[in-house]
């Protein structure tokens, strides 16, 4: 069986479920048990506090980069269209079964449609990545230079070669810069944080942003 390769989108599960316990912790009077062993009881303020020791940095700076990256899309027109999202969603129907897809889902417990809301919105995180990092025609020429011989047999030319290297570097780009693209875009928005440790960027990295 083929495990589905959805890493980026678990963590927004994640995010939903610290979300949703917030809330009910606010929501209600007492400390409720979740889980009792013998006689000790675990509360659900002890589970919540838990899971944000452990994942509070992480699941702040999902929630705040998914609005940077909405706010920011808004701002300059950028909306992946219908066409990529089904491309990405048929890939990843396409490593099992309809059975095991279906699975998937139940397991993230998300309908397709909240995936499709996703993966709308990391393809419009990329398409903005891309504009504020293009690759530029000396990088792909750079790198055909140096790895044509690995491209294929017989070597493509570098027109023929361009998509696929373009692509390549892309990746390379978000990667390297998505950190401090978001850091940018903290300030630009001036993002405010009851706890300053959650920031994306931390003042020991805000020189590294203008780099």
């Amino acid at each position: 069986m083929k495990k589905f390769d959805a890493s980026a989108i678990a963590i927004s599960i994640l995010v939903l479920a610290l979300v949703v316990l917030g809330v009910t912790q606010q929501g209600q009077a007492h400390d409720p048990e979740v889980a009792k062993i013998g006689k000790t009881a675990i509360t659900q303020s002890q589970f919540s506090q838990a899971l944000e020791t452990q994942y509070g940095k992480r699941v702040m700076s999902q929630l705040v980069a998914e609005e940077l990256v909405r706010l920011e899309a808004q701002k300059q027109g950028v909306k992946a269209s219908e066409e990529e999202v089904e491309k990405t969603v048929a890939g990843l129907k396409s490593q099992g079964t309809p059975e095991q897809f279906q699975k998937f889902l139940e397991e993230q417990k998300m309908t397709e449609e909240q995936l499709r809301e996703q993966i709308a919105l990391q393809l419009t995180r990329d398409q903005l990545l891309d504009k504020a990092y293009p690759v530029k025609e000396e990088e792909i020429k750079e790198y055909y230079d140096k790895n044509k011989k690995k491209l294929g047999e017989p070597t493509p030319t570098l027109e023929q070669a361009t998509p696929q290297i373009k692509e390549k570097l892309a990746n390379k780009h978000r990667e390297k810069y998505y950190k401090f693209w978001l850091g940018d875009l903290e300030q630009k928005y001036q993002v405010e944080y009851a706890n300053p440790d959650y920031a994306i960027v931390g003042k020991s990295e805000e020189k590294d942003t203008k780099k």
